[in-house]
């Protein structure tokens, strides 16, 4: 019976300590928008600016297959 306690009362911290940083991504997130929408008058927050910059690397997958060694 302790055993099956000790399982849920790990998995239970789990879930706890996922949900609080879900929580604190969520509201660094609305706290950035907000101080932008404050302190400079626009929206461009940064996860705007991640996503407007974010580049993935250029490759060609024929090339990386079909290499001469």
């Amino acid at each position: 019976m302790k055993r099956k306690r000790r399982g849920l009362r790990a998995f239970l911290t789990a879930l706890v300590c996922t949900l609080c940083l879900i929580v604190l991504a969520l509201a660094f997130c609305e706290v950035d928008a907000q101080s932008r929408r404050i302190g400079f008058g626009d929206d461009e927050t940064l996860w705007k600016k991640i996503e407007e910059n974010w580049q993935l690397p250029d490759f060609d997958l024929y090339d990386i297959i079909n290499t001469d060694r």
